[in-house]
């Protein structure tokens, strides 16, 4: 099984419903993260879903990330806190998320 960063970093995540700092910076996100490098922010507010559209790319310990409508590079840390759990740090604000 691979075991590089992309490879545990690909696939479908949402925010950690038992984590009160991410719930309260988020609410219920979903973020899908393909191999490819597309990555795809599904935000649900007021009973609705909005989608944000980006690429992104590894540079060790950062995922590196750009919103092709919006042109900006963004640096977030990322870590795996385990197999199932994804930790995001941006702006100086950590956010975790869980494998679905």
């Amino acid at each position: 099984m691979d075991k590089s960063p992309l490879a545990k970093l690909a696939g479908c995540w949402e925010t950690d419903p038992v984590c009160a700092r991410t719930q309260e910076l988020y609410g219920r996100v979903l973020v899908d993260i393909s191999p490819e490098g597309l990555m795809v922010w599904t935000l649900f507010e007021d009973g609705k879903q909005k989608k944000i559209y980006l690429t992104y790319e590894l540079d060790g310990e950062f995922l590196l990330t750009d919103q092709p409508s919006h042109p900006k590079i963004e640096r977030t840390r990322y870590r795996f806190l385990d197999d199932d759990r994804l930790q995001l740090t941006y702006g100086g604000k950590e956010s975790t998320f869980r494998r679905m």
